[in-house]
This record gives structure tokens, C-alpha cells and sequence, in this order.
């Protein structure tokens, strides 16, 4: 969960964290072996907090052109 550390943290610079972390997994062979196997994602507070955490917030780690989904779908 990526949260703004202060209002200046702007949704887009959120989003490109996300995205960090998608290509940063993307690039450790351990890390997309154990992303076969393990879900993970990544959501702003601020999503979390608006839609809940069942809600289409998630971002797929280890795979960036899925859709949003709820943390039970990843």
C-alpha cells in the first residue's frame, strides 16, 4: 500500500511508484518466481480508504497490463 507522505504527493506520482514496483519485480528472476506463486499488488491509501480494500484498487505486481481488481482477486 503506497500512501502520500504529505498532500504535495500527487495521484500521478502514486501511480508511478506503483509502476516501480511493477518494473522492479519484473526485472529479479526470484522475485517473478515467487510472484508465480504468490499474489501480490500494490493500491494507494487513498483508493483503499475510498473504495475499501475489496474494491477494484489493486494493481497486479506481476502482471502490469491487468486491470485493477480487489485484493481477493489477485
Amino acid at each position: 500500500m503506497l500512501t502520500a507522505g504529505s498532500e504535495k504527493t500527487s495521484e500521478t506520482t502514486l501511480r508511478n511508484r506503483i509502476e516501480d514496483l511493477q518494473v522492479a519485480a519484473a526485472d529479479s528472476p526470484r522475485v517473478v518466481n515467487f510472484l508465480r506463486n504468490v499474489p501480490a499488488g500494490a493500491a494507494t491509501l487513498q483508493d483503499i480508504e475510498r473504495y475499501g480494500a475489496t474494491g477494484k484498487v489493486w494493481s497486479s505486481l506481476a502482471d502490469p497490463d491487468r486491470p485493477a481488481c480487489g485484493w481477493t482477486e489477485l
